[in-house]
C-alpha cells in the first residue's frame, strides 16, 4: 500500500534527504551569483585565451579615473559595427563611442612577435601593429598563431569551426592561396574587389591576381611569395644553363630535391618542368597530361644517367637537404627556393642565382604565395579589416619585409626598395612569367605521388610512360 504522497519508490527518509539536497543546490546557486555580481561590479573580465573573441555588443572601455588637479578625458573611440556571429544575418547594435572594437587575426608563427625566427621579423611585425592600432584609436589586435598547414593546420582549423562555432573564426587569416578555392566553395571568402585600393590590385603580378580569381572577384590579396631558382658556383660557370638541353650538354653537376619529403620539393620543381612543356592542371578534379608527365620524367631519367643530375639527388627528400650539399661543394649548382638564398646571400661569396633551365623560353617558373582573407561579415568590421590589409600591402612597407623576412613581394613596386638593381630586375621577370601554384587542395595530397613516380623512374623499377599513366590515374581519384 502507497503512503499518501509518494511514489512506489520513495520513502519519507528519500523525501528527506531530496529537501536537503534541494536545499544545498539553492545555497550554492546564491552563492555562485553573489560572486558573479561582486565580479562584475568590481570591474573584473574573465581572461581571453588566443581562441576567445570579443562579444557581439563590445567590451566597454574603463572609466578614466579622476584626479586631483584636472580630469582627465577618455581617448576617442572608433564607432564601428560588432562582428555578428555567422550563424545569423540580423541586425546588431552599433558600438557607440567610448568601446573598443577588436580585429582577430590568425597568422603562421613566424608572423608572431613572440615567436619569429628572428628578431628583426619580430620587430617589424611590432612595428607594423602598434602603428596600426595608433592610427585606428580604439582598435585592439588579437593575434593568435596557427600553422599554415597539415592536420590542425589553418585550413583545417577554419573549414572545422566554420559549422560549430562560428564565432570564434578570425576576422583576417593569411592562408596559401593553393588553399583559398576550398575557403570560397565553403563561403568563407568573399570578393574583396571594392575593399582594396585599385592601386593595390593593379600592381600586382599576374599570376599572383589569377591566383585570387575566380567568377570575376577577387577572393584573396596576394602578400608574399617564394619561387624556385638555379644557384650556381660562379668559379665554375661561366655562364648558366638556361634550357634543360644546355644542361644535359654540359658536364657540370645538379642537385636537387628528388625524393618524398615533407616539404613536397620534389613534386614543385616536377611542375615547374612540366608547365614549361606546356602541360595544364585541371583543378575539379585534379589532373594532369600522362603524355607531357611521361616526357618530365624521362628528361629526369636522361639527366639521372648520365651523371648530370647526382645521385644523392635520389635521397634528397626536402629544399634543405640538396641545399646543405650544395654549400658543402658536392655539386656545381643546384635548384633550391628564393627564400633560402636571399637567407644565405651573406655566405654565398661565389654564387648566383638565375632562372631553373627548362625545355621552353615560355612561362617556366611556380610561384608560391601566402594570401590575405577577410572573413568578417559585419560590412563595418569588413572595412576595418580591409584597412589592416591594405597597412601590410603598402608599397614601402612590404619592401622592408621582404628585406628581414627572405620571401619576394607581391607588388612590383616594391622591388626597387628590397633589392638590387640587378637582382630586383631576375626576380622580376622570373614573376612576370610566373604559373600560380596549383589551385587544388588536393595537390597537396599529389606531392607525394608524384615524388614516387620519380622515385620509381629513377630507381629503374619503371618506365616514364608506365609511371605517368601510373601517377595520372591515382590522382584523378583522390579526393
Amino acid at each position: 500500500m502507497c503512503m499518501p504522497g509518494f511514489g512506489k519508490d520513495k520513502t519519507p527518509r528519500d523525501t528527506s534527504r531530496r529537501g536537503l539536497l534541494a536545499s544545498l543546490s539553492k545555497g550554492f546557486a546564491n552563492l555562485f551569483f553573489s560572486i558573479l555580481l561582486a565580479w562584475s561590479v568590481s570591474g573584473c573580465a574573465p581572461l581571453q585565451g588566443l581562441w576567445a573573441r570579443p562579444s557581439p555588443t563590445g567590451t566597454p572601455a574603463p572609466s578614466p579615473k579622476p584626479s586631483s588637479t584636472q580630469p582627465v578625458q577618455p581617448s576617442p573611440m572608433r564607432t564601428v559595427s560588432p562582428v555578428p556571429t555567422r550563424e545569423t544575418s540580423s541586425p546588431v547594435a552599433t558600438i557607440t563611442a567610448g568601446q573598443s572594437v577588436t580585429l582577430t587575426i590568425w597568422l603562421p608563427p613566424e608572423m608572431v612577435p613572440d615567436l619569429a625566427p628572428t628578431p628583426e621579423v619580430g620587430a617589424f611585425i611590432a612595428s607594423a601593429h602598434a602603428g596600426f592600432q595608433a592610427a585606428q584609436r580604439g582598435t585592439r589586435l588579437l593575434v593568435a598563431p596557427k600553422a599554415l598547414y597539415g592536420p590542425g593546420g589553418m585550413l583545417d582549423l577554419l573549414l572545422a569551426t566554420q559549422p560549430v562555432a562560428p564565432w570564434r573564426l578570425p576576422d583576417i587569416t593569411l592562408v596559401a592561396a593553393s588553399e583559398l578555392p576550398a575557403l570560397i566553395e565553403r563561403g568563407l571568402a568573399t570578393p574583396l574587389n571594392d575593399l582594396i585600393p585599385s592601386t593595390v590590385w593593379d600592381d600586382l603580378f599576374p599570376f599572383a591576381l589569377e591566383a585570387v580569381s575566380a567568377d570575376g572577384g577577387l577572393y584573396g590579396v596576394p602578400f608574399q611569395v617564394d619561387i624556385p631558382l638555379l644557384v650556381y658556383h660562379e668559379q665554375a660557370l661561366a655562364e648558366p644553363p638556361q634550357r634543360w638541353e644546355q644542361l644535359l650538354a654540359g658536364t657540370a653537376k645538379i642537385v636537387f630535391p628528388a625524393a618524398q619529403g615533407e616539404d613536397g620539393a620534389a613534386a614543385d620543381l616536377f611542375m615547374v618542368q612540366y608547365l614549361a612543356r606546356g602541360g595544364k592542371v585541371t583543378t575539379s578534379p585534379l589532373a594532369l597530361d600522362t603524355v607531357i608527365v611521361a616526357r618530365v620524367l624521362r628528361d629526369y631519367r636522361t639527366a639521372f644517367e648520365r651523371g648530370i643530375l647526382v645521385p644523392e639527388a635520389r635521397e634528397s627528400q626536402t629544399w634543405e637537404n640538396s641545399w646543405a650539399f650544395y654549400l658543402a661543394g658536392n655539386a656545381e649548382m643546384t635548384l633550391a627556393g628564393s627564400w633560402q638564398y636571399l637567407r644565405d646571400r651573406a655566405i654565398l661569396t661565389d654564387s648566383r642565382c638565375s632562372a631553373v633551365p627548362t625545355v621552353s623560353t615560355g612561362r617556366f617558373t611556380l610561384a608560391r604565395s601566402l594570401v590575405w582573407v577577410i572573413l568578417a561579415q559585419d560590412p563595418a568590421q569588413r572595412r576595418l579589416a580591409a584597412e589592416y590589409v591594405t597597412m601590410m600591402m603598402d608599397v614601402e612597407r612590404l619592401g622592408e619585409w621582404s628585406a628581414v623576412s627572405d620571401h619576394l613581394p607581391a607588388r612590383r613596386s616594391s622591388y626597387p626598395m628590397a633589392f638590387e638593381p640587378g637582382l630586383g630586375a631576375l626576380l622580376e621577370e622570373q614573376l612576370v612569367r610566373a604559373s600560380p601554384y596549383p589551385l587544388s587542395p588536393m595537390y597537396l595530397k599529389a606531392r607525394s605521388e608524384i615524388a614516387r613516380a620519380i622515385e620509381d623512374v629513377l630507381d629503374g623499377i619503371t618506365t616514364p610512360e608506365r609511371a605517368a599513366s601510373s601517377l595520372v590515374m591515382t590522382i584523378s581519384r583522390l579526393r
